[in-house]
């Protein structure tokens, strides 16, 4: 609950201080000279606070996303040279989305928002057709943003909470089950039977028999 306290100093000019108390949060002040402002930074701190964007740690109010994004690529260029290639690109699609954004400020609906725009990308194929994003390309990207928070929450202390920790993942479809149909089977065992090693035939049969893949 916000208390609005206001001063008059010597010579003349007014302040208004406002102290803000949460239950479970340190208490925060801030003073301004006209009493809209400090009304509002009220509102939006203790917005921010119940949503879980005001952070106790300084560091969130230092960094942004960028910086965020920046360490991570190095991390992952140390530790996993080969992964770097495939995460780049992810990451970098999130630092041009959000690299502006000041930690403290990174909240899940803000994250949703981007995710949801990303949903809806688009590409055109060799062919002249227009392909839109799997959900699986998409849960890639959520992956690689989401273990980049989980570093800065647990080893940087960047982060207090993790701001993608309620966030789904899409719903990918299942893969096309398939079966060899007689005439493919007759075909697979009478190449087997020619192949070199003998003893193929008679795995190949073993797997067809037992729905082995």
């Amino acid at each position: 609950m916000a208390t609005f306290v206001k001063h008059v100093s010597k010579s003349g000019e007014i302040s208004h201080k406002v102290v803000i108390r949460l239950k479970g949060h340190p208490t925060q002040t801030a003073s301004f000279s006209r009493l809209t402002d400090a009304r509002d930074w009220a509102r939006n701190t203790e917005s921010a606070i119940k949503e879980g964007r005001h952070f106790k740690t300084a560091a969130a109010k230092r960094y942004s996303v960028s910086d965020l994004i920046e360490r991570y690529l190095k991390r992952i260029e140390q530790d996993n040279p080969k992964r770097l290639r495939e995460v780049r690109p992810q990451m970098q699609w999130w630092k041009d989305e959000l690299g502006y954004c000041i930690l403290a400020d990174l909240s899940k609906s803000l994250i949703s928002e981007k995710i949801e725009a990303l949903s809806q990308r688009t590409r055109i194929l060799k062919d002249g057709s227009i392909k839109k994003i799997s959900p699986a390309r998409v849960n890639r990207y959520i992956a690689a943003f989401s273990h980049a928070c989980t570093i800065a929450v647990n080893e940087w202390e960047w982060l207090e909470h993790h701001p993608m920790r309620k966030i789904a993942r899409k719903r990918e479809p299942r893969g096309r089950v398939r079966f060899l149909d007689d005439v493919e089977r007759v075909r697979l065992l009478d190449a087997c039977k020619d192949a070199k090693r003998p003893e193929l035939n008679i795995i190949v049969i073993l797997a067809l028999s037992t729905g082995a893949r």
